[in-house]
């Protein structure tokens, strides 16, 4: 159970809330679960990168650990991924139920990590036979989640929040990064928890902006038969993302109807919470597959001429062919023309997703010509370094 104190800081009770925060490095994440409210001797912080060390030492909280220097001190530098996961889980143990307002783990991926390690190892205590494992290792997954739900149980005993960090990750297509990125951390993670807040950096303000990819936190109330009746509290975008903030949206609910302005999602933000890409994103990728087709092309030619080159440059049209769509139109334009991503946006005059169709030909035209005139730059800077030709 909360303490007093701590509890009437919120008009919403959130008394065994498992809150997920995710973003950037040095975006905030640390900050954002130690200034909840708690009293710093009601906070137990598990630091695996040390990155609260500084803020123990101003205002020490109720339990420190420092696991980078803890584990260390056990199993020395090369401590393996399962040998710190059950260090810290005996730590964890260790503490007291309802001992604390807030427990925070930050961030979580290493123990992850660990988890799985232990029960690959010993898949035999969890039901599951030397035979079954070799033949369908995938068995493994089940008694990951079942022991990973357990364990944040426990913690949820031992505090009021528990906050869970960790860090987000850009994924690959075709060896190349897709300019989608997503939280890291385990499925389970996902399905546990009652607050998802992705924290992304704001330009000219000290807190960050928060997407809020998940929220079980709701306002209850009445209807005029005595029916339950549940209001969403908290919009899809917090700006700024402070506890202070979340405690007025408890206290007065966002409108979704009627959302105000600092709460309008933009582009990259509903991109970012549907987990896809925005226009101009979209054409980046397109023009990585494309170069990456045109460079096995060009290999392949080799290859088929006996003329192999590893250093073979990406096969190229005809300059007088006029690329039939904008990934085309940015793919040759590098290739061809040696142009970087912000000439090509200053000659459209236009973001590339709002590039319109039926401008590409007179946009090609421009970049060839300013290709031809930075030739001409470029050979008469050359005749000027030769002088009278003495």
């Amino acid at each position: 159970m909360m303490t007093e104190k701590f509890a009437s800081q919120f008009p919403i009770s959130i008394d065994g809330l498992l809150v997920h925060v995710t973003g950037a490095r040095g975006v905030g994440k640390t900050m954002f679960t130690i200034t909840c409210g708690a009293s710093p001797n009601k906070i137990a912080f598990f630091d695996g990168e040390a990155s609260a060390k500084t803020y123990n030492a101003q205002l020490p909280y109720g339990v420190y650990r420092n696991l980078i220097v803890d584990v260390s001190d056990i199993y020395g530098n090369q401590c393996s991924d399962e040998q710190y996961f059950l260090a810290v889980s005996s730590w964890l143990e260790e503490l007291g139920d309802n001992a604390h307002d807030v427990l925070v783990f930050d961030n979580i991926l290493r123990f992850e990590n660990g988890l799985v390690s232990y029960v690959n190892n010993n898949f035999d205590k969890f039901g599951i036979s030397r035979g079954q494992m070799a033949k369908m290792p995938s068995l493994i997954w089940g008694p990951i989640k079942s022991l990973y739900e357990s364990i944040v149980v426990s913690w949820l005993k031992k505090a009021s929040i528990v906050f869970i960090t960790t860090p987000i990750k850009e994924t690959w297509v075709h060896s190349k990064p897709s300019g989608i990125f997503k939280p890291q951390g385990k499925d389970v993670l996902e399905a546990l928890t009652g607050l998802r807040i992705w924290l992304r950096f704001r330009h000219g303000s000290k807190y960050p902006i928060g997407l809020v990819l998940k929220d079980r936190i709701s306002k209850l109330t009445l209807d005029s038969n005595g029916g339950i009746q549940a209001q969403s509290v908290l919009p899809r975008r917090i700006d700024p993302c402070t506890w202070q903030t979340i405690k007025e949206y408890m206290a007065n609910p966002a409108d979704a109807a009627n959302p105000a302005p600092q709460e309008v999602l933009t582009d990259d933000e509903w991109c970012i919470l549907n987990g896809i890409l925005s226009k101009d994103k979209l054409l980046q990728l397109e023009v990585a597959k494309m170069e990456l087709e045109n460079d096995r092309k060009a290999e392949t030619l080799a290859v088929s001429t006996g003329k192999r080159s590893y250093n073979m440059p990406t096969a190229r049209k005809s300059a007088d062919a006029v690329p039939s769509n904008v990934a085309e139109l940015v793919a040759r334009a590098f290739s061809e023309l040696s142009c970087t991503m912000e000439q090509i946006i200053e000659t459209a005059g236009v973001p590339l997703g709002e590039i319109d169709p039926d401008s590409i030909d007179d946009i090609w035209t421009k970049l060839q010509d300013k290709d031809m005139l930075t030739a001409g730059d470029d050979k008469m800077a050359t005749l000027g370094e030769g002088g009278d030709g003495d």
